[in-house]
């Protein structure tokens, strides 16, 4: 049974109980029925006769009637054995959630309004779709990059590289070494000679710090790239 349905037949019960009271408070006592008897049956002081007395008094028929549309205590048993008691409604009501305790748990949650709020602001698979559309699949990046050197490819492929021009670099200054040395000579041999002739060597000698020069700035740019 619903707890308002206990409470209000239990409200019913206890209205028709009264009205039952009321009722039985207006009808005599067992004791007020025999005193009214035995007042009927003695002889009045104004000389009334016993039966004009006793016309006076209830009938059985009259008290039938009268207690016709009284309940009975077994119809009063009857109709209160479904009924909960007060133990009972207190017992039923104990574990549920009062006003106060609801609006307590309901405060920290989020309205539909908030949730519309929030939700608003939040990208949909359609756009999020579109946004990855134009992006680079992993299988697409491995493709990309799968024909390119490593970083370690490269730094072996500069090393070599370096290790290639060093060794060209000293075959040639090797080469001009010797170069230098033969001018050096013929310059000792050729200073008694003409002024064209000395002319002549400075120019070879000027073409070739020329060339010396262009080596080394390029073994420098080749260390740094190392």
């Amino acid at each position: 049974m619903d707890p308002m349905e206990a409470e209000s037949l239990l409200r019913n019960v206890d209205r028709r109980t009264q009205q039952v009271e009321q009722i039985l408070r207006t009808l005599p006592t067992l004791e007020e029925v025999r005193t009214e008897i035995r007042n009927a049956v003695r002889p009045s002081p104004g000389g009334e006769s016993l039966p004009q007395t006793a016309a006076n008094l209830a009938t059985r028929e009259d008290l039938t009637a009268a207690t016709a549309p009284l309940a009975t205590q077994g119809q009063l048993a009857d109709a209160i054995a479904p009924l909960a008691t007060q133990a009972q409604l207190a017992a039923a009501i104990e574990p549920l959630a009062t006003k106060k305790e609801l609006a307590t748990a309901v405060e920290p949650l989020a309205t539909k309004v908030e949730l519309a709020a929030a939700v608003e602001l939040l990208a949909t698979k359609a756009e999020l779709a579109a946004a990855v559309e134009p992006l680079a699949t992993k299988k697409e990046l491995t493709a990309a990059v799968e024909p390119l050197a490593t970083r370690s490819e490269t730094q072996l492929a500069i090393r070599q590289e370096g290790e290639h021009t060093r060794r060209h670099f000293d075959v040639v200054a090797e080469s001009l070494r010797d170069d230098i040395r033969v001018i050096a000579e013929s310059q000792v041999s050729l200073q008694k000679g003409g002024k064209q002739d000395r002319k002549e060597i400075d120019g070879i000698l000027k073409t070739h710090e020329k060339r010396i020069g262009g080596l080394e700035a390029a073994n420098a740019r080749m260390r740094k790239r190392r």
